[in-house]
């Protein structure tokens, strides 16, 4: 009785649960007429939306159900085939031999004087843009990403050196290639869910990502988005142009582009036109490539789009990119593949790249839960997708890997696991490090560092205390967690004035492990030291240093203080950060000492410590609080694995200051009130460049007593190198409008033309040297102005070093008789972070 009631039971188990359909994986390898594999072919099922592509060696697999079956192979340069076969057994082989276009496609002759036939395709296509583009309500793919980044080519020659053979196959050693000088150095995978919403709601839920030789790569939170063809500007990888490119189907599409139709073919049906384009001129963001347009709806089916260095392209040499769309039963025309492929030549060095993107099992138009995007999310992690085996990506990969991917996997992340012993074992060794000038010393065992800042960053000049020399010993414990404690005595003694200044430094930083950026930070500082009068610091000690041994120009104008500050800052890691200090200082003027200069005429220019503009420094005590409050609207959210991180937006920031001097505590005789609002944005105008700017106001409330240092000062400028673009005037006296007005205004714009009118200069054009126009206004109730503009050249450099810029600007206040004027240097790296405050 039990037997039976046993079997009973796996008879319903078996027909009552759902039957798998029984499916054959299709293997094969695509080649062309010529017998070479053709890679990254689109493969696909006709009348289903299940598709794959094939590997860079040619060769793919699909699995599809038992019966009667058509396989379409497309590619961009060949003619598309498909084959109709009786699917059965667990596995069949499928080879396709394409031909090429130019062999398969037949060809118009074009009369004299009559307009190519593709211009009139084009006139259709871009009339139907907006429909076309429309037509996509919602979209809802699997998407799976096969990006590599590898070596093809090593120089001859290093910095004008020939290598030789010994050298080279260090070379190739050091960079993993083979005796072809191939190398993988970036090989990774992704597997996303992504939702699409119109107008512009997104999300993407990333299932499983492998990164070779990096078992914790996060790759693409958002994907390689979905370049759309149709808008009249597009962005194919981001750094790349920053105005991005000029679509082949702008509105005036006709200016900048020549067309020419090559040939036309039958496609399941459908008319498909093949054209031509490339650029009208040279040296402005223009493409240039392929076509294929489907006749009657007057949609892309596919298209190559290549951009060179005539394009006004940065950081890469040459950029190849791929679309292949698949008309749906409804008459849509979604995305099947997209493949991006750059190629950068750095010091003789090629590396190329191939970034695949293969969509499938896509729905159009179908309900998407709005639940899906009402949160700030816009991409979520799967707490799994890190750990995924190798069963799971044998089975989801759409796409054969190549030996060498294979191999690349195997190397690297064995690499990983004694690089990861490494790390361990030196966790628990001690680090020494005896650089006292350049570096600096450290010692480090586990949780604990300490050490001491170089030398160089502690040693300087000014006519208050003459030559400075000092040390800035420091030591950070990790408190886990990513907290930690940081506590720094710096000193410095003046030769001069005989004096020591020595304070000491703390600083709690608390950081929210599960949060990235939202933090807290408790920090004081208790010492004497010496400060600039000018509270914007606009000229670093550095330079100081140097200017006043050169030239004989004291432009730093310092004060001595005993001060007793803390203060608190949190980020609220959501675009919010708040900051908070108590300040104490007892302070006292001083005079110089020296005048001492390399250049014995240079000393006539060394003028009185406090500024004749101003006030005569009184000592004073003063206790000040300040409150800054800044935010910025419009921020997204990413769930990582192990954490969440923001990501900011387009929207301005917002700021708010209000500072304090009260009078009475701690005998203190600063009684003012002070408040600033600031907004600030970059806006990104593509074609026409992009506008930053910054727009504040402020002024005092109260002013009963304010100290020179608490004046509202401006971030002026005096020498040849740019202080700061953003913030300040390059061509005002450090000290020429320090005042206290009831209300006071600043203005600070640039266009960065990004290439508008320099890529119009013969021979200029080809340095791809940006033109970048400037101005700075200030305004204040004593009926002050000023007014300062400047024109410029950035984007001055080399390949990823073109960091450098040149501007001339112009000037001219209320009572100034003339234009003031000032040629100088700058670059898109803060120096100032190198230097010592």
């Amino acid at each position: 009785m039990r037997l039976s009631l046993f079997f009973f039971i796996i008879l319903i188990s078996f027909f009552g649960s759902p039957q798998k359909v029984f499916a054959t994986i299709i293997k094969g390898i695509i080649k062309d007429d010529y017998g070479d594999v053709v890679p990254f072919a689109s493969v696909l099922i006709k009348n289903t939306d299940k598709t794959t592509s094939a590997g860079e060696d040619g060769s793919y697999f699909i699995e599809v159900p038992e019966g009667k079956t058509t396989i379409i192979v497309k590619v961009v340069g060949y003619r598309p085939m498909s084959k109709t076969i009786l699917v059965k057994g667990a596995e069949m082989r499928v080879d396709f031999k394409l031909d090429t276009e130019g062999e398969a496609l037949s060809e118009v002759i074009i009369k004299a004087n009559k307009e190519d036939p593709a211009y009139e395709i084009m006139r259709k296509v871009i009339a139907h843009k907006a429909e076309n583009s429309k037509k996509i309500k919602t979209l809802e793919t699997d998407i799976y990403l096969k990006g590599k980044l590898y070596i093809r080519e090593i120089p001859d020659k290093l910095f004008g050196k020939t290598l030789s053979d010994s050298a080279k196959f260090e070379l190739q050693k050091m960079l993993n290639l083979d005796s072809s000088n191939y190398g993988i150095i970036y090989l990774l995978e992704q597997v996303t869910h992504y939702y699409f919403k119109a107008p512009n709601k997104k999300f993407s839920r990333v299932d499983a990502i492998k990164t070779s030789g990096d078992p914790k790569g996060l790759g693409f939170a958002t994907m390689p988005p979905i370049t759309n063809i149709y808008e009249n500007n597009v962005q194919i990888l981001e750094g790349v142009s920053p105005r991005g490119f000029i679509s082949p189907v702008n509105d005036l599409s006709f200016q900048y582009y020549k067309f020419k139709y090559i040939s036309s073919y039958m496609d399941e049906g459908i008319m498909i036109n093949k054209i031509s384009f490339w650029p009208k001129r040279s040296n402005e963001p223009t493409l240039s490539g392929t076509l294929y347009v489907a006749e009657g709806d007057w949609a892309f089916q596919q298209l190559e789009l290549i951009a060179d260095k005539d394009a006004q392209i940065d950081n890469v040499d040459t950029l190849k990119f791929t679309q292949l769309y698949r008309r749906t039963k409804n008459g849509n025309w979604i995305i099947q593949q997209q493949v991006l492929s750059p190629v950068i030549k750095f010091f003789g060095i090629e590396i190329a790249g191939d970034f695949l993107t293969n969509y499938n099992n896509t729905k159009v138009n179908e309900q998407i839960p709005d639940s899906i995007f009402q949160t700030k999310k816009i991409a979520v992690y799967d707490k799994t997708a890190l750990k995924k085996e190798n069963e799971y990506w044998e089975e989801q990969r759409p796409i054969s890997l190549s030996t060498e991917e294979k191999g690349n996997y195997s190397f690297k992340d064995s690499v990983f696991i004694v690089e990861q012993k490494k790390k361990d074992s030196l966790y628990n060794a001690r680090i020494i490090n005896y650089d006292f000038v350049l570096i600096g010393f450290s010692y480090k065992k586990q949780q604990i560092k300490m050490g001491t800042a170089p030398i160089f960053e502690t040693m300087g000049y000014n006519t208050v205390e003459g030559l400075t020399l000092g040390l800035s010993p420091y030591l950070n414990y990790g408190l886990g967690s990513a907290d930690s404690f940081k506590v720094s005595l710096p000193f410095h003694y003046g030769w001069s004035n005989q004096k020591l200044q020595a304070s000491l430094n703390f600083e709690y930083q608390k950081n929210d492990s599960d949060f990235i950026g939202k933090q807290s930070v408790f920090w004081g500082k208790l010492g004497k030291d010496v400060y600039q009068i000018n509270n914007t610091n606009p000229i670093s000690p550095f330079f100081n240093t140097w200017i006043t041994l050169l030239n004989g120009y004291n432009y730093m104008k310092l004060y001595e203080a005993k001060k007793i500050q803390l203060g608190y800052y949190n980020n609220l890691g959501n675009g919010l950060n708040i900051r908070a200090n108590v300040n104490f200082e007892d302070r006292t003027s001083l005079e110089n000492i020296t005048n001492y200069s390399f250049v014995r005429e240079a000393k006539r220019h060394i003028s009185i410590n406090n500024p004749a503009i101003l006030p005569l420094f009184n000592n004073h005590k003063a206790f000040i609080t300040t409150l800054k409050i800044q935010y910025q609207p419009g921020w997204k959210f990413i769930d990582y694995p192990e954490y969440k991180i923001g990501k900011p937006g387009n929207a301005p920031v917002l700021e708010f200051q209000y500072s304090k001097g009260i009078k009475g505590v701690l005998k203190s005789i600063s009684d003012f009130d002070k408040w600033e609002l600031g907004i600030s944005q970059k806006l990104n105008l593509k074609m026409l460049g992009q506008i930053d700017y910054l727009i504040s106001s402020g002024g005092f409330l109260n002013k009963n007593y304010v100290g020179n240092p608490d004046m509202f000062h401006v971030m002026g400028n005096e020498i040849a190198f740019v202080n700061n673009y953003n913030l300040g005037f390059q061509t005002v006296p450090y000290y020429e409008y320090s005042s206290t007005p009831d209300v006071y205004g600043e203005l600070h714009t640039q266009w960065h033309l990004n290439g508008i009118l320099t890529n119009k200069i013969p021979g200029f054009k080809k340095l791809n040297w940006y033109l970048v126009l400037s101005s700075n206004l200030l305004y204040t109730s004593d009926r002050v102005y000023y007014t300062e503009y400047g024109v410029g050249l950035e984007n001055i450099g080399f390949k990823l070093l073109k960091v450098f810029r040149i501007d001339w600007y112009v000037g001219k206040g209320k009572k100034d008789k003339e234009w003031s004027n000032r040629l100088q240097l700058g670059t898109t790296i803060p120096l100032e972070k190198f230097i010592v405050k």
